[in-house]
């Protein structure tokens, strides 16, 4: 079968493309308005009018990709390097002449020594506490189970929980440790968490002195231009902007032959600085610190950036009048946001980084709470699940002495109004309950160690005594209270 479709004169499609041509061979013709028009040229027309408004929208499509594409290579750019901060990992892009031709950057092999650190020898120092750590595992998980722990390495016949004890590795260490091929063989668990915790720390340390490397080559060759001669340099400048920038003093008085030699000599005082500050914070806290400072940075920055970059495309229409390309614009001014943010954020962490100083209170918690004792934070936890337990049965006992208070009233509420008189008897039970000073509860708070709390209205001396009597409080049943 055929569809037919007809279109009027006035449709925008008609009216846009070729619709005066039509109407002026309708007229010439004498035909009327409501005709139905059907000729292979009007068809011809028709589809030529639709290819058009097709090319008009694939351009326009085109056009809108390309600034999108904009800011989705810086998006994928920025989330690449929070991506790695958060799961510990360091890949340094390698950038020569061959990956500036291709304008594609390259990743090195994650780094396997950082100073004096190699993997084998941190995987050594870690490995006691991270021992720690997988048997406080194991024990909370033969304790959930109703199994008892048998000798010093206790073991869950199942295995572990691979996915809590990965976060429990990485609360201590800022390391992703995918132990789930291991998960029944403790040993293998051990060592190949020992060996992850050690690979990302060193990643994460060289990430960070890379960085402040970086700084230094930018400082130094700003002061001390390669292209000017070692006699012009300005060596007192580059003192200066070493003391302010890293915090470290250092004595430049011999020039140096050439650039890059001077840009190791200030690197071994930027980088002793670092190793003071190493020991000083103690590695784990040290990387907390920095893996801290440079999400905060991200986060804050690239939010800020966003702003900028939203801004910049709504204006950039304007540069059409300077005879520039507003595209071509967009995405030198875009690159040029995106470069400043990434700077600062650069920047903004070295700073921090540099920056940081411990109380002697922070010293000796640091120093407490590099153990990762994780059975005391079990502990805690337990205590406060103790603590709400018991704050649910205080709650559970103070309604049911509240019922038991109204009983009391509205029992001498119906004697006043028969006209009885209550015993005596009766008016002490009756006193006692809306009080809450019932012998029972004086034993609980006795034994609870702690102090007596009112389980009831507080009655003030003055106050008509609860019991009925008609006597003041003080002068009643207030005498036992006292």
């Amino acid at each position: 079968g055929r569809s037919r479709f007809y279109l009027s004169l006035e449709d925008d499609l008609m009216r846009i493309f070729g619709a005066d041509r039509i109407s002026g061979l309708m007229e010439r013709l004498g035909m009327e308005e409501d005709v139905p028009i059907e000729a292979p040229m009007v068809n011809r027309a028709i589809a030529q009018a639709q290819q058009r408004v097709e090319a008009m929208h694939f351009d326009t499509r085109k056009n809108l990709f390309e600034y999108d594409n904009v800011m989705n290579e810086q998006r994928k750019a920025i989330y690449a390097l929070r991506k790695q901060i958060l799961e510990g990992r360091y890949q340094p892009e390698i950038l020569d002449e061959q990956t500036r031709e291709e304008m594609q950057a390259k990743l090195a092999p994650p780094p396997e020594t950082s100073g004096p650190h190699t993997i084998e020898s941190l995987a050594k120092t870690v490995l006691p506490k991270v021992t720690k750590i997988v048997d406080a595992h194991c024990r909370s998980i033969l304790a959930a189970e109703g199994i008892e722990p048998a000798g010093d390495e206790p073991f869950p016949p199942g295995g572990i929980d691979a996915e809590r004890l990965t976060h429990e590795l990485y609360r201590h260490y800022g390391a992703m440790a995918d132990l789930d091929d291991v998960r029944t063989d403790r040993a293998q668990i051990v060592a190949k968490a020992a060996d992850v915790v050690a690979r990302s720390l060193i990643q994460q340390r060289e990430r960070i002195h890379d960085l402040a490397f970086k700084k230094v080559e930018e400082l130094v060759f700003q002061v001390c231009p390669g292209d000017v001669h070692p006699d012009e340099w300005d060596l007192p400048a580059l003192e200066e902007g070493v003391a302010k920038y890293f915090r470290v003093k250092i004595s430049i008085r011999e020039v140096e032959e050439d650039v890059d030699k001077l840009v190791d000599r200030v690197w071994k005082e930027v980088e002793a600085g670092l190793a003071t500050k190493e020991d000083e914070f103690g590695l784990y806290t040290y990387l907390f610190y920095v893996r801290q400072f440079y999400l905060a940075e991200i986060d804050g920055q690239w939010i800020g950036h966003l702003k900028n970059i939203e801004h910049l495309r709504t204006g950039i229409g304007l540069v059409g009048y300077a005879t520039r390309n507003p595209k071509n614009e967009y995405k030198i001014r875009g690159f040029n946001l995106f470069k400043d943010m990434w700077e600062g954020i650069e920047h903004t962490v070295l700073d921090k980084v540099l920056g940081m100083r411990l109380t002697a209170e922070q010293q000796r918690q640091a120093e407490e709470g590099a153990e990762y004792e994780t059975a005391v934070t079990r502990a805690n936890s337990q205590d406060r699940r103790r603590a709400r337990g018991s704050a649910r049965r205080q709650a559970a006992s103070n309604e049911q002495l509240s019922r038991l208070q109204e009983a009391a009233r509205q029992a001498m509420a119906t004697l006043a109004q028969t006209g009885l008189k209550p015993t005596g008897e009766e008016r002490a039970a009756a006193a006692a309950a809306i009080t809450g000073a019932a012998a029972g509860e004086e034993d609980k708070a006795a034994s609870g160690g702690g102090r007596r709390r009112r389980r009831g209205p507080k009655v003030g001396k003055n106050d008509p005594c609860p019991c009925g009597s008609g006597k003041l409080y003080r002068r009643c049943h207030g005498k036992d209270a006292a």
